[in-house]
């Protein structure tokens, strides 16, 4: 077979288990599924087989699950993700039984070993593997009458004309003939799938164009018409003994996000409050050298959601560390902190273990909420603040969209920054109610006394206030005027100051030296400019 050939068989065998997944025949579906996923790593074979012809595939799941643990080299977590077939490890007592002549590769597994949950997790791993990666178009046409052969095939080169390399050639039509039906069963399949997940795009001159694009990655940033929950709801997190989640967030590297969580966070300790630190920025860890010298450091985040799934019993004071007491005054909370994670020769082989492209739905979400669920249960902190990864990053999109009870975007007035937040807070806007709260901070500004204080303060706010405008405001409830403060638009200011510019060590040896330098970090961080945004984030929660 070609490769072309490849793929509609690919397909084919997909269709075909999830028909079987819907007659209740899961050992049936799996197989297919299997078969489904032999198809489509017709491409991966070729490139990476170097012992063997790949063209010559057969029909049992065990034995291909073999074939493709020698190419990886053992790698089974990767072969999970590819086949799914193999990582439910297909018996090999198994009897393949050919249901249909003339088509051999249709054969069933009749064991009853296999369960709904499995062929789910069967059929929602080979859509994966077979989505289009080239981005061709397909059509779902919503007809009220069956389509004539002839308007179909004047369809089909209008589009081919216009869309040239770009149209799959495929075109579904919602309403099918008899004879169409007979011949095109398992496009009913397709067309449930499209409708299942498509949102609505435009519409024009009385019609309505919807959209179904399964993604790889980004699905935190780029999901639409989909409500974003917090971890636990905001009346949970305002009660007396409720814990407040807030993201910090920047687009760019740079911005002073990581310096400025460690002063708000010693602002809310000196009020008494308790204070977790949760450094989420795993591919470029930061926060913790901020508090401790890299030998106290030990575990962290990373270790904490590859352990979580397959540890029982794991204990979240494990990955934590209590900041030492030199920087606490008497009557201050406490301060924690749960680090990225010991980055040594061993950190790259962790990071490559996790799953940021949500390969499981929700996965991603799910073992974060988990984590910041047991602190929330272990430890009686107010609040919780998360450094989150710069960029568009998977885990950053999740912790900025589907788990805090606010966000705190930083930026500077440079087109990267602007392009950055703009996309978030379009993001935000599209998930979110209107009364999510979300903070915009200058960084790198001028200081108070410089004369070009308040024209780059005013420049500030006028781009703001039009980025708010365009892509976060909704205008049917009225937009606030730019001179509002307290509006998303309005800014707090971080002035430049390059007395952090050396690095920031927030611990000591115990020597006068080393904490008077400690304490010049401190009255730094916890000066006006932090503390503007410490009373502002407060004033979401009804706290003064």
């Amino acid at each position: 077979m070609g490769d072309e050939e490849f793929y509609e068989a690919a397909v084919r065998h997909w269709i075909d288990g999830t028909i079987l997944e819907q007659q209740e025949e899961y050992d049936n579906a799996v197989c297919m599924q299997g078969f489904a996923a032999e198809c489509a790593l017709k491409k991966i074979m070729d490139k990476i087989n170097s012992y063997g012809d790949s063209t010559k595939y057969r029909h049992y799941g065990d034995i291909l699950f073999q074939d493709i643990k020698m190419i990886l080299d053992g790698n089974l977590s990767l072969t999970a993700i590819i086949d799914p077939a193999s990582a439910l490890r297909l018996s090999a007592i198994s009897v393949p039984e050919v249901l249909f002549k003339g088509h051999p590769e249709r054969r069933y597994f009749k064991d009853g070993i296999y369960t709904k949950n499995d062929a789910e997790l069967c059929r929602n791993t080979v859509e994966r593997l077979i989505r289009d990666v080239f981005g061709k178009i397909s059509f779902l046409m919503e007809n009220t009458e069956p389509i004539a052969d002839i308007d179909q095939e004047n369809l089909e080169n209008i589009l081919k004309q216009n869309l040239a390399g770009y149209f799959s050639g495929k075109i579904y039509w919602k309403k099918l003939s008899s004879k169409q039906k007979r011949v095109q069963v398992r496009e009913e399949i397709i067309v449930q799938l499209i409708e299942q997940e498509r949102s609505e795009w435009i519409a024009a001159q009385g019609i309505s164009f919807y959209i179904a694009e399964r993604t790889i990655a980004k699905k935190a940033w780029i999901r639409k018409n989909e409500s974003l929950e917090s971890v636990w709801t905001y009346e949970e997190a305002i009660m007396n003994t409720g814990t407040k989640v807030v993201t910090f967030y920047s687009f760019k590297g740079g911005m002073g996000r990581t310096t400025a969580l460690a002063g708000i966070a010693l602002n809310l300790v000196n009020q008494g409050k308790n204070v977790m630190m949760v450094d989420t920025d795993i591919e470029a860890p930061g926060l913790a050298t901020l508090f401790f010298d890299e030998e106290m450091i030990d575990r962290g985040v990373l270790d904490y959601l590859i352990e979580q799934g397959i540890c029982q019993g794991i204990n979240i004071a494990d990955y934590v560390l209590d900041i030492e007491p030199v920087l606490l005054d008497e009557s201050a909370g406490q301060l924690y902190l749960m680090p990225a994670g010991k980055v040594d020769r061993h950190y790259l082989q962790k990071l490559a273990r996790i799953d940021y492209q949500d390969n499981r739905e929700g996965y991603m979400r799910n073992s974060l909420a988990r984590l910041l669920t047991d602190i929330k249960e272990s430890y009686a902190v107010d609040y919780i603040l998360i450094d989150a990864r710069a960029g568009f990053h998977d885990m950053g999109g999740v912790t900025v969209t589907q788990l805090p009870h606010g966000v705190v975007l930083f930026g500077n007035d440079s087109r990267q920054s602007w392009d950055g937040i703009t996309q978030v807070l379009r993001t935000i806007a599209e998930g979110h109610t209107e009364d999510f709260p979300v903070m915009l901070v200058g960084t790198m500004c001028p200081k108070p006394t410089a004369s070009n204080y308040i024209p780059a303060k005013e420049y500030f706010i006028k781009k703001a206030y039009t980025v708010c405008v365009e892509n976060y405001y909704d205008t049917d409830s009225g937009i606030p005027g730019i001179e509002a403060e307290g509006e998303i638009h309005y800014p707090e200011l971080i002035s430049f100051n390059d007395e952090l510019l050396q690095g920031i060590e927030l611990y000591s040896d115990g020597g006068q030296e080393r904490n008077q330098r400690v304490n010049a970090y401190k009255n730094i961080l916890t000066g006006e400019d932090y503390k503007k945004i410490t009373e502002r984030m407060k004033s979401w929660f009804g706290e003064r």
